[in-house]
């Protein structure tokens, strides 16, 4: 039975042990939206909810619940923007590798779990 933590924006934060992905990482976070439209953050009961990990994993994941929620309730126009926007940010990272895109994009203690195959970029 998972433990609430606690709240942020009515949007429950769940303590519970993640384990690995299908290609063996380390889960730290995870955001679950049911059928009935109710969503919940989910951090592994691994990590020091004091921490500064917690808090980027935290902000990790309400950013999918953005995705998951709004952005898709969002009007073709809004869509498109925020699509233009992408497209300027990713043609900025012409000529870096994979790892200084991920360290661009990362919070410090999240970035070094996260691995790149070099010339993905």
């Amino acid at each position: 039975m998972a433990a609430r933590a606690g709240q942020a924006k009515g949007v429950p934060v769940v303590i519970e042990q993640l384990g690995k992905d299908d290609n063996g990482y380390e889960v730290r976070g995870q955001t679950r939206v049911y059928s009935d439209g109710k969503v919940e953050v989910v951090l592994d009961a691994d990590i020091d909810p004091n921490s500064q990990e917690a808090c980027e994993v935290l902000a990790h994941e309400l950013g999918h619940v953005f995705e998951k929620t709004e952005h898709l309730k969002a009007s073709p126009e809004i869509k498109s923007a925020i699509k233009s926007e992408y497209n300027k940010w990713l043609n900025s990272l012409e000529g870096k590798t994979a790892r200084e895109h991920l360290d661009s994009m990362r919070a410090r203690s999240v970035s070094k779990y996260t691995t790149a195959k070099e010339g993905l970029m």
